[in-house]
């Protein structure tokens, strides 16, 4: 190696002296490249000059891998045979939901994936179920999500989300108070807070929050926040699975710094770091909410044909699934 160094250093030095006393260099010569690899020395091949390193960014139509490692719980649906009928007694087995309704046309399992057949001209069918979750400071919540072509969007629906509920607080008729922006239960402070998201017309995703600062607009019940992808609105398509994953991260007492980011297929689409999803903290992130339906509550909202979606990896995680 001092060998090689010393032979380098000399040739530099022959040129050096060449241009000084005025000894004619071809027109072609290259000095000796020197590149510092530590305690190597190497000199590039005609191969290596020029290659520029090209870095493709990750394509959010691609489904990433999923890292499962701090997975406090997942379902998968891959114990089951195809065609299996997935009624609301596997749901509970599965989930442990608190309650649970299916009021879709079919539910079955196929491919180790649980398919939803929700019904043309109806709205509110399909799955409202709930789970409770120990109570935690931030967690990660992911879903894989495909809607199946011809699948149609009409106005939009509902998705699942992480919610905290202020269990204490009950209804006159003995009914847990949950976060609402619509009526007046639910609105008021330390009433809870929902984190879901919904689909909109033509596949547009949104953040759809009820929040302790929720602003009550126009008669939309909760706030509407757009996923956003390189600056413009991002949209599901149909025929593609999507990795949908939500993180929460309560807030301070009486201080607005609690955060919500989702990504899709490991972008992150939406971020806030200013919520206030409870002031006084007498809870916690406590509840699932695992919805798939078509409303809003008129028929405006309903698909104009049955529409197939399909969910797996459902996985609730201490660590990132899927970025």
């Amino acid at each position: 190696m001092k060998k090689l160094l010393i032979g380098m250093l000399a040739s530099l030095l022959l040129v050096g002296c060449q241009f000084e006393i005025g000894l004619t260099v071809p027109d072609d010569y290259e000095p000796i490249k020197i590149v510092d690899v530590g305690d190597d020395v190497v000199t590039p091949t005609d191969e290596d000059e020029g290659d520029d390193v090209v870095i493709v960014p990750a394509d959010i139509h691609t489904l990433p891998p999923l890292d499962t490692s701090g997975a406090i719980w997942s379902v998968d649906f891959d114990q089951y045979a195809n065609g299996t009928t997935y009624t609301e007694d596997l749901g509970d087995t599965d989930f442990n939901f608190q309650w649970e309704t299916f009021s879709m046309k079919e539910s079955t399992i196929n491919g180790g994936r649980w398919d939803i057949l929700i019904p043309k001209d109806l709205v509110k069918k399909g799955v409202h179920a709930a789970k409770n979750l120990t109570p935690t400071e931030s967690v990660y919540f992911g879903y894989e999500i495909e809607f199946a072509p011809g699948y149609d969007f009409s106005m939009g629906g509902k998705l699942p989300g992480l919610v905290g509920l202020n269990k204490d607080l009950k209804k006159p008729n003995g009914n847990q108070v949950y976060p609402d922006g619509c009526n007046a239960y639910g609105q008021g402070p330390d009433e809870g807070f929902s984190l879901r998201s919904m689909f909109r017309e033509d596949g547009r995703a949104i953040g759809y929050f009820y929040h302790q600062d929720n602003p009550l607009l126009n008669g939309y019940c909760g706030e509407e926040i757009s996923y956003m992808h390189n600056g413009e609105p991002f949209h599901f398509q149909r025929g593609v699975k999507y990795y949908v994953e939500t993180y929460a991260q309560m807030n301070d007492a009486n201080v607005a710094n609690g955060i919500v980011r989702i990504w899709v297929n490991g972008q992150l689409v939406l971020e806030r770091t200013n919520m206030m999803l409870g002031e006084n903290r007498i809870y916690a992130i406590n509840h699932l909410m695992f919805y798939i339906w078509h409303g809003g509550s008129s028929s405006s909202w309903a698909p104009s044909v049955d529409s197939l979606v399909h969910f797996d990896n459902v996985i609730l995680s201490t660590t990132p699934i899927s970025h």
